[in-house]
């Protein structure tokens, strides 16, 4: 019996010398041997990849500045006014009333129309009296109120007699506007005239925000503050995606969680308004 198994250890010791011989003659199977690592890249191609890099930036930045430049004379800043009385002296036994506007805040608006119309958000223009525009240019008018829809928080304003023709915005197709999308929010926040903030499109057809009845929002991380409702959101073919309404914020700037009205839902109301 021990000679049986000694037997086979070595008939199994020599057929693991064969097999060892053979693999060292003819190569073991590719799938065993480690792959050489890639090659270090060259001093020309990393200055090839950063040159790339850098002219995608740029192209990008370029596309950023033309959509400005392009949409920009269409925005308006819209400074609302309330009449009040004022007593002036007349002599030292009577005096009079005068009624005065005196300006009490301020929003943005945009052409939709090249002969005056306005689109804005009701609240800037809410148990207001007058309001005048003042255009990219500097150049100021009188505007009236021609349509408000309290339920979406839009209006329309309406320039008069001016004799002139404006630049406008066209609205997106919105079923083409998806998140991660580029958004470029135009306005006058906190009065600063032509600001424009960059962010992405977070959120699309929100509703149930509890802020207004119709609701249907485009939620974005563009800085949104006091002064840019009514502005537009633009995509980077500068078409407005949304007006933008309000932001959620517990300290009341700007924390990233904005909202603008949904370009398909603004486009209806103002083509009703009108």
């Amino acid at each position: 019996m021990r000679d049986k198994l000694l037997l086979f250890a070595v008939f199994f010791a020599a057929c693991a010398g064969v097999l060892v011989t053979l693999g060292i003659a003819g190569g073991f199977p590719e799938s065993a041997t480690a792959e050489p690592p890639p090659p270090a890249p060259t001093p020309e191609a990393e200055l090839r990849a950063r040159g790339e890099a850098h002219a995608a930036a740029s192209n990008l930045q370029d596309a950023f500045a033309a959509t400005v430049e392009k949409s920009m004379p269409a925005v308006v800043l819209i400074t609302a006014q309330k009449r009040v009385g004022v007593v002036s002296p007349v002599d030292y036994y009577r005096s009079r009333i005068e009624y005065r506007d005196v300006p009490t805040g301020q929003g943005s608006g945009f052409f939709i129309r090249e002969d005056g119309y306005i689109l804005t958000n009701f609240h800037v223009v809410r148990d207001q009296d007058s309001f005048y525009v003042t255009t990219n240019d500097g150049a100021e008018f009188q505007a009236k109120v021609v349509g408000v829809d309290p339920p979406s928080d839009l209006a329309l304003l309406k320039i008069a007699g001016s004799g002139r023709k404006f630049e406008t915005l066209k609205f997106a197709e919105i079923d083409r506007v998806k998140i991660g999308h580029w958004a470029i929010a135009i306005g006058a926040p906190f009065s600063l005239s032509r600001s424009v903030t960059v962010g992405v499109v977070s959120g699309m057809k929100r509703r149930g925000v509890g802020v207004n009845l119709h609701e249907s929002y485009i939620q974005t991380d563009a800085s949104i503050n006091p002064g840019n409702s009514g502005g537009p959101l633009l995509n980077l073919a500068g078409e407005v995606i949304g007006v933008n309404d309000f932001i959620f914020s517990p300290s009341g700037g700007s924390v990233g969680i904005s909202f603008a009205i949904s370009a398909d839902l603004a486009q209806h109301v103002a083509e009703e308004m009108i």
